[in-house]
């Protein structure tokens, strides 16, 4: 898995995520997933060819409800990308893939 891509599994780590990125104004990217969701599974496994240098950090429904509140998330997969002074949220698939930068994983019979 690609360095950048970090999970998170507790809200308090989510929550020390967002407060240090409002103190640094830095640029992150939070992927909100439903991992019993087969597009959401392929899009995970796609990010081991992200190649920016933006962090992700991806969150699972099951282990974290809550935090999709935060953003008013209601569908999954859904990107956040937390910039300066605003967030951009995207919930499309196919613009998900265009702004991470990955290639969608495909299998072959």
């Amino acid at each position: 898995m690609n360095q950048n891509v970090k999970f998170v599994s507790v809200e308090t780590r989510l929550n020390k995520i967002l407060k240090d990125q409002r103190k640094a104004r830095s640029t992150i990217r939070i992927l909100f997933v439903s991992l019993w969701d087969k597009w959401a599974n392929l899009l995970v496994d796609s990010l081991e060819s992200n190649d920016s240098d933006i962090p992700i950090y991806v969150v699972n429904s099951f282990m974290m409800p809550h935090a999709f509140m935060i953003f008013k998330v209601t569908k999954s997969p859904a990107l956040v990308t937390l910039l300066k002074d605003r967030y951009i949220k995207e919930d499309s698939l196919p613009e998900i893939y265009n702004e991470l930068g990955c290639e969608p994983v495909t299998f072959s019979i």
